[in-house]
């Protein structure tokens, strides 16, 4: 997932950032940081959640997700 993220993030911020694109710079943020940047760090925390479980740490898993949720 973390690699569809930032593939996905790459696309929008490359092809402004090269004048393909006239993006307002709030649009620009809104889909970089906002929706992408959620999905990726969501992804991530799932990702590293069940690497702890596979590890044997389900305190730390309980904690990333708990953490996360609070």
């Amino acid at each position: 997932m973390k690699a569809a993220g930032s593939f996905l993030l790459g696309l929008p911020m490359g092809a402004t950032t090269a004048g393909c694109f006239l993006i307002d710079p709030a649009w620009r943020s809104f889909l970089g940081i906002g929706l992408l940047g959620a999905f990726t760090t969501f992804s991530t925390l799932a990702y590293e959640t069940v690497e702890a479980l596979r590890r044997g740490s389900p305190l730390q898993a309980a904690a990333m997700a708990l953490g996360n949720w609070a």
